[in-house]
């Protein structure tokens, strides 16, 4: 029996982080209005989309401001500038961000405003990554996931969760427990006024919503010989086959590891149950792993 198990790249259970250029908000033109005070305190909705047929019911996301808008400016299409103001985190992130930050002690968010594009390059991995990594364990952030707002997964669109929020940018946390496994957690910020792209140019970013992708994957099982002493060995490459009693079957099971980076701990495991009336060699059992190189988002 060999067990066979490859690193897959590029899949990963998470919410993605998407969004970009939090900082680099064009300046705002003369054709730029001003946000009402009014209009800039309208909750805004917040939303993690898993992808149709996925079934997000018993999973917990909560969403974790990490700073409010304080003012902000719009073409009537499209966010052009805004202000940020703290939303009581601001020692927690700014002890999170990394060596060599242009972070003021006054607003440690601008650092991570101006670093949300390294989130498109990787969304996995990088200083962004790290930040949210580090962010995640503090105290005080884990007590803000506590009391955060819990998005609902919908009635007829399981896929989606969703909740109203004070506009800003927040952090998601999955807090989902055994036995669903919980998403990495996230960044994005809000819409301000039902206005929901933010910059200009032919592409402005989409506000107010994170990917969550499914890190599912599957095991497959071929039989590669069976043998006896009388009649030596036959080959295949079939899933099932007969045999009698004293010929030995050699099978292979395979199955490709998901991309968990990001968690703090797992573990991945193959089980396999013989059929009636099979006796399994312990000693037989081996697994392989192949790594492949690749560029991993």
């Amino acid at each position: 029996m060999n067990i066979g198990l490859k690193r897959m790249c590029g899949v990963l259970a998470s919410v993605a982080t998407l969004f970009a250029a939090w900082g680099g908000a064009s300046i705002a033109s003369a054709a730029d209005t001003h946000v009402s005070a009014d209009d800039l305190a309208k909750d805004q909705s917040i939303e993690v989309d898993a992808p149709t047929g996925t079934d997000l019911t018993g999973s917990t996301f909560k969403a974790v401001p990490l700073a409010y808008y304080s003012s902000a400016t719009t073409n009537g299409t499209v966010i052009t500038s805004y202000d940020l103001q703290d939303a009581g985190l601001a020692a927690q992130v700014k002890a999170s961000l990394p060596t060599g930050n242009n972070a003021s002690d006054a607003n440690p968010m601008t650092w991570v405003v101006q670093n949300l594009l390294d989130s498109q390059s990787s969304p996995w991995a990088g200083k962004l990554r790290d930040f949210l990594d580090k962010l995640k364990n503090t105290t005080e952030f884990q007590s803000k996931v506590a009391s955060g707002t819990e998005l609902a997964v919908g009635t007829t669109d399981k896929n989606i969760a969703k909740a109203l929020v004070k506009p800003g940018i927040y952090a998601i946390a999955d807090t989902t427990g055994a036995p669903k496994q919980a998403a990495i957690i996230a960044l994005t910020g809000t819409g301000i006024n039902g206005i929901t792209k933010l910059g200009a140019g032919e592409n402005p970013f989409q506000l107010g919503v994170v990917d969550y992708k499914v890190n599912t994957t599957t095991a497959s099982k071929k039989i590669t010989k069976i043998s006896d002493t009388n009649h030596g060995s036959v080959a295949s490459g079939n899933k099932t086959a007969t045999a009698t009693i004293g010929q030995t079957i050699s099978y292979e099971v395979d199955s490709t590891v998901p991309n968990w980076t990001g968690y703090d701990h797992f573990y991945y495991g193959v089980n396999d149950t013989p059929s009636k009336g099979l006796t399994v060699d312990a000693s037989s059992v081996k697994a392989t792993v192949w790594w492949y190189r690749c560029s991993c988002r």
